[in-house]
């Protein structure tokens, strides 16, 4: 049954890469989480620099990645992602929008995307150091994927702000086992020049014309509040 299993999920892993959405399977449906039940929108804009993250094939190869979020007043959130290529030490970004659902939930869409059931689950912050962010999405009756970023306000914010966020997700019984922890040193300002005083790499660029899809659908029996 084990081997099974592993054949599966090595098909799924697969299938998954193959349609751009290589975030980590898992089987069953998504699991319950539990998202903020308050949540307030405007303290939330500004900037958040990736801390970690599951595999996410759109960042592969990228360091010092942030978000920009700026409210249009309209219930809609303009979101801007910047990261930085290694190899070629240039920065690249996508812009989108996001539509507000509900209290820490929602639907992020990027190019020509039409999104509109929530797929960006805040399931913790304190707004001023950290965030934890979920995405999950049920491919088959039996699988799902899924991805969890923790955010901060600081390109290397404090242990006591990365614990919290990490408490928060062993509440859910997520896994912390397939974090990735970002790159984050020796990275271009929001403005473009070397945070270390180094040559200044290229300005952002915008990225291939590709749609990105970070899972597109919020779980059934996710639990609305905490």
């Amino acid at each position: 049954m084990r081997r099974i299993q592993s054949a599966f999920l090595l098909s799924l892993l697969t299938w998954c890469c193959h349609n751009v959405v290589c975030q980590v399977p898992f089987p069953e449906n998504c699991p319950n989480v539990k998202i903020v039940d308050t949540f307030d929108l405007d303290r939330y804009m500004g900037i958040w620099y990736e801390y970690s993250k599951y595999p996410f094939i759109w960042e592969a190869g990228q360091k010092c990645q942030y978000a920009i979020y700026k409210n249009n007043g309209n219930g809609t959130v303009a979101v801007k992602n910047v990261g930085t290529f290694v190899i070629v030490n240039k920065s690249s970004s996508v812009q989108g929008t996001a539509k507000v659902i509900a209290p820490g939930q929602l639907a992020v869409a990027f190019r020509n995307q039409e999104v509109n059931e929530p797929n960006y689950l805040i399931l913790g912050t304190d707004y001023d150091n950290w965030v934890v962010v979920y995405s999950c999405k049920n491919i088959s009756s039996f699988a799902h994927t899924k991805i969890i970023w923790i955010l901060s306000r600081q390109r290397q914010p404090s242990d006591e702000a990365i614990q919290a966020a990490k408490q928060v997700i062993k509440d859910n019984n997520l896994s912390e086992e397939f974090m990735i922890k970002s790159t984050q040193t020796d990275c271009p300002d929001v403005n473009g020049s070397n945070e270390n005083g180094s040559d200044q790499v290229a300005d952002a660029s915008t990225i291939s014309d590709q749609s990105i899809d970070f899972s597109s659908t919020t779980p059934s029996n996710v639990i609305q509040t905490a």
